[in-house]
């Protein structure tokens, strides 16, 4: 039995909603899973006090900012956090990207949006990974849904176009966050996630479940490592789906030299080699950034207030822009007490 000592984890299930229209049962299940696989003592190894949980009613847009903040304060440089959020993904109808939560408002035109901060916007979870002071943070986003739809979606106005998969705007906003980041959303951004009514899980929760229980490489290495578990992930998916006539290729967006990127702990080793491969997956849907892309901002007539990772930023041109409680090239200290 191995322990992941130094995961700390964050898993969000949202099938529930107040527009009962969008409820979606498998995100919970997928959620559920997940966590199952995470807390698992002989498969992935982390401690049930590192992992929460929020389902359903309880992953309002106040429960999803407070359960980030207290994934933070749990954290260290040293951890490793996993986050997985399985919800609707929408725009709003200000212009943002929003995984919906489950007090979510839609608007009613016919190309259904989320009504702006009343779900999680990218900027608002950007806001939170910056907050993690830990190096290594891998974000996992199973959003869309588009799959077969309940009746009230059918027969009503809604509509799979109003669904969307996780924009590739937005993996560049959350990368921004911090080095040793990594996101792996449930398609490519021109693509749905699908899942069939009939199973317990999406195509892609039962693809991440799977591979949280490692494979060939953990043998050696004793841990499942972030190549692998996309890779795992990537080709299942795509061929469950290619079987239903359907496309969905799973995308893994990083910066270039994340370096060995540990995600679970794998007990079944039969070696004791601990080498995490860092061979990029070949003939899969990565996104590879060049060091230091997305790293700087261009702020314009802006008011930023508390602390602000403010490396490579440009402030030319930034005229009525008022900055205060400023970090520059430091990344945020470990609160008091932390483990």
């Amino acid at each position: 039995m191995k322990y992941f000592t130094q995961g700390r984890a964050l898993v969000i299930g949202v099938g529930s909603y107040s527009d009962k229209r969008w409820d979606t049962p498998t995100a919970s299940r997928d959620a559920r899973g997940c966590y199952d696989a995470l807390v698992d003592p002989n498969g992935a190894g982390y401690a049930r006090s590192a992992v929460e949980i929020l389902l359903d009613t309880d992953a309002t847009r106040e429960g999803v900012g407070k359960a980030l903040e207290r994934l933070a304060d749990r954290c260290t440089a040293e951890s490793v956090v996993f986050i997985s959020i399985t919800s609707h993904g929408a725009m709003g109808d200000d212009g943002l990207y929003y995984l919906a939560t489950s007090d979510t408002q839609f608007t009613v035109e016919r190309d259904e949006h989320i009504r702006g901060k009343t779900g999680f916007s990218v900027v608002d979870l950007a806001r939170a990974l910056r907050a993690i002071p830990s190096r290594q943070v891998l974000v996992v986003v199973n959003s869309c849904f588009a799959g077969h739809l309940g009746p009230r979606l059918v027969q009503g106005r809604v509509g799979p176009d109003s669904l969307i998969a996780l924009p590739e705007a937005a993996s560049q906003e959350m990368l921004k966050t911090g080095e040793g980041r990594a996101i792996i959303s449930a398609s490519k951004p021109d693509q749905r996630s699908f899942y069939h009514q009939g199973a317990d899980h999406s195509y892609f929760g039962q693809a991440l479940i799977h591979a949280l229980k490692g494979g060939p490489e953990s043998e050696r290495s004793g841990y499942v490592g972030l190549y692998e578990l996309y890779t795992t992930i990537y080709w299942q998916v795509r061929s469950a789906t290619m079987r239903a006539h359907l496309a969905q290729e799973p995308t893994l967006t990083l910066v270039q030299g994340v370096g060995p990127f540990p995600v679970a702990a794998y007990p079944h080793a039969t070696s004791h080699d601990e080498r995490i491969s860092q061979e990029l997956p070949q003939g899969t849907a990565v996104r590879e950034l060049p060091p230091g892309q997305g790293m700087g901002a261009a702020i314009t007539n802006a008011e930023i207030a508390g602390i602000v990772d403010a490396r490579g930023a440009n402030f030319s041109g930034a005229r009525g822009v008022n900055i205060s409680g400023v970090t520059i090239d430091e990344r945020p200290k470990p609160r008091q007490g932390q483990d």
